[in-house]
């Protein structure tokens, strides 16, 4: 088998999904609301108040919450807010982790990440107003007794797009109410400001419902790289599948840390631009999914994990490249034409995990065809391309 140093993995976007647990944006464009927030930040009552009005507002809206420098602040979490801070004071807010031309961070921010709390449903409905340049699609399956979640996320591009984009899947947790311990209990100015939704509920507020908790981004903070090629063409589509153990506290430092509550976990699923710098990462589209307890049925998952076929259009050769979830399998390749011959075929023995070879075409009429690689267990991955000559 031809030998393979580098790889972009793409593939079709799949039609099958996970039994358990499948969302897509269908379509349409929607935005990630950041409540950054703190339990020792006497103000962040209002943001959870703001942040809830836009969700019930807007079901475009996904709603998250970044802590920071308490019990529910994580590593990756604090790297986002290590400085430069991406916020001018707290709470304080990001839509898309956007750079924003026109600062909505109030008076004397200098951020144009930051978005006030005043502005978040201006801002998330002109960004959920906006025409999506990609299709997210995202499947799970949660094993209970293990606590292995497996997250596919597909991404398609729906235009011609310049520049690099990584895919990344966070973890969410709602209704966080630790133990009566600083870090959990939410400082509250608005016990005493008769007519707010925090009114007389205590300074602190202890067992406080903490909303969207962010836990973990299972791509790290700039997301998985190597997924999505480099300007991608409108109708590509790329994929990846994470492995992640749901713990059973996520604050295991903590006496006393609330047991993580399957019924509340969420994931989502997201498009990011590539960037090393925290201020050019801006989310370009988003899917949600509640975490749902089932099987993965073994022929949802893609015997091939990434798929890539260039030169497209192709002459007189194509090269075909992805990764096998099973190694050392035998691969079978058939080429059909427009009409659903088959014009071509092939069968080659993979030596490792990377399947690559490539293809004489030189015998090829111009036209559009679809490559079907199927592995020895039956799963089909495709691609289509054109032969222009």
């Amino acid at each position: 088998m031809k030998r393979v140093l580098s790889i972009s993995l793409t593939a079709l976007f799949a039609t099958s999904a996970f039994a358990q647990s499948s969302v897509n944006t269908n379509g349409s464009r929607y935005s990630v609301l950041e409540d950054v927030t703190g339990a020792w930040c006497q103000f962040c009552p209002d943001g959870t108040v703001y942040q809830n009005n836009v969700m019930a507002a807007n079901p475009k809206v996904i709603g998250v919450a970044l802590h920071n420098n308490d019990k529910m602040s994580f590593a990756d979490g604090n790297a986002i807010m290590a400085s430069p801070n991406l916020v001018c004071g707290y709470p304080g807010g990001l839509i898309d982790r956007k750079n924003f031309p026109t600062s909505y961070g109030g008076s004397g921010c200098t951020k144009n990440t930051s978005v006030n709390r005043s502005y978040w449903a201006q801002v998330t409905s002109a960004q959920t107003a906006e025409t999506p340049k990609w299709d997210i699609k995202m499947n799970h399956g949660y094993n209970a007794t293990t606590r292995e979640v497996k997250v596919m996320i597909i991404a398609k591009s729906l235009v011609a797009q310049t520049g690099s984009f990584n895919l990344n899947v966070w973890v969410i947790e709602d209704h966080v109410k630790g133990p009566n311990v600083t870090g959990y209990n939410q400082v509250n100015y608005y016990n005493t400001q008769s007519g707010h939704a925090y009114y007389n509920a205590g300074n602190p507020i202890v067992a406080f419902d903490h909303r969207h908790v962010e836990r973990a981004y299972l791509g790290g903070v700039e997301g998985t790289s190597g997924i999505i090629a480099n300007n991608p063409a409108a109708g590509q589509s790329y994929q990846y599948t994470y492995t992640y153990t749901l713990p059973t506290t996520y604050d295991a430092a903590t006496t006393g840390a609330p047991n993580v509550n399957t019924a509340n976990i969420y994931l989502v699923g997201m498009v990011m631009v590539k960037s090393t710098d925290k201020m050019q990462r801006e989310i370009l589209n988003a899917v949600q999914a509640k975490l749902t307890p089932g099987a993965l049925a073994a022929n949802d998952v893609p015997a091939i994990h990434g798929l890539e076929l260039f030169p497209n259009p192709a002459q007189n050769f194509i090269t075909v490249r992805g990764i096998l979830d099973q190694a050392n399998q035998n691969v079978k390749v058939q080429i059909i034409n427009g009409i659903g011959q088959v014009v071509a075929a092939y069968d080659y023995q993979t030596g490792g995990s990377i399947f690559g070879e490539t293809i004489n075409t030189e015998s090829l009429i111009n036209g559009v065809y679809r490559m079907v690689l199927t592995t020895e267990d039956g799963r089909n991955t495709s691609q289509s391309f054109v032969i222009t000559k």
